[in-house]
């Protein structure tokens, strides 16, 4: 029962929080109003009250100025006669398909590495991230919260290279899990 009537008393405490915080600009918002709106009560012609309303209603936004050019801003004068001589001229060309082309080609080369390699075993560390050693000498650990329950480390498996590092898939199965090089 004291669970019920604490969840009451916490519904009306955000009725009475939100009411205090939008009241004072309905107050504001409707003595402008009223205001504004006594001028259209006293004329009595149906179009030209509505035309009123209207105008209170929709009262047109102010519009910014348009933007002025601006000239680009002039460097100092400096003493020595490298202050005659005219700014280098920066030739504009459109952008063609080769721009940047160069990082796409290398980041494809990099993509496309797939290596071999044969586990020897995978033990666990203390606080239960698992270590990759090889065949030859390297050692890599999992990253990510991938579980795998491999219990006999001694199999086949293929590294590849992604935008996010590399994963590695063992002979036989479809999912991967993310490894990193630690040796």
């Amino acid at each position: 029962m004291i669970f019920v009537v604490n969840r009451f008393r916490f519904a009306r405490l955000v009725v009475i929080s939100l009411a205090a915080a939008f009241l004072p600009a309905a107050i504001i918002a409707a003595e402008r109003d009223t205001s504004t709106s006594h001028a259209c009560q006293s004329i009595e012609d149906d179009v030209l009250r509505l035309a009123c309303y209207d105008n209170i209603i929709l009262q047109p936004q102010p519009q910014p100025p348009p933007p002025t050019p601006q000239s680009p801003p002039t460097p100092p004068p400096s003493d020595d006669s490298a202050a005659t001589e005219s700014p280098p001229v920066v030739r504009q060309v459109p952008l063609s398909d080769d721009v940047g082309r160069e990082a796409l080609d290398r980041r494809d080369a990099d993509m496309d590495m797939v290596v071999r390699g044969r586990l020897v075993k995978c033990p666990k560390n203390t606080s239960g991230k698992m270590f990759f050693y090889f065949k030859n000498g390297q050692i890599w650990k999992k990253k990510g919260s991938t579980r795998v329950s491999w219990k006999n480390c001694s199999f086949d498996v293929t590294i590849r290279k992604d935008y996010f590092g590399y994963k590695m898939v063992r002979d036989g199965e479809k999912r991967y899990i993310r490894i990193a090089r630690v040796k």
